[in-house]
């Protein structure tokens, strides 16, 4: 679990093996509480140079190459579980979580 301090900035920092050319990094979230399931923020698909945030279900987040998920000025609204998925080209999906505690 990471706590955070309301009003400051989160960087999840992940790490993966792969040329990131043939890789597809996807990023979603499940808010804490929440009966819904996880909302994808943003992904990286395959060749595209950079990711794209999904702006609508995740403002003040925002990627940093390779693999970091920011979180900005965050709030109780970004409390939950984060999941960093990895596939490597004709390899198999493998991800990691990690919760997220705004105080």
């Amino acid at each position: 679990m990471i706590v955070v301090l309301s009003g400051s900035t989160a960087r999840l920092k992940w790490s993966f093996r792969g040329k990131l050319s043939q890789t597809t990094l996807l990023w979603h979230f499940t808010r804490r509480g929440s009966s819904n399931e996880d909302v994808l923020i943003a992904g990286k698909f395959g060749t595209r140079v950079n990711a794209q945030v999904f702006a609508s279900s995740s403002p003040g987040v925002a990627i940093e190459t390779p693999a970091t998920l920011v979180l900005n000025n965050v709030d109780e609204c970004y409390n939950g579980k984060y999941r960093f998925t990895v596939q490597v080209y004709g390899g198999i999906a493998q991800y990691a979580v990690v919760e997220v505690f705004i105080l």
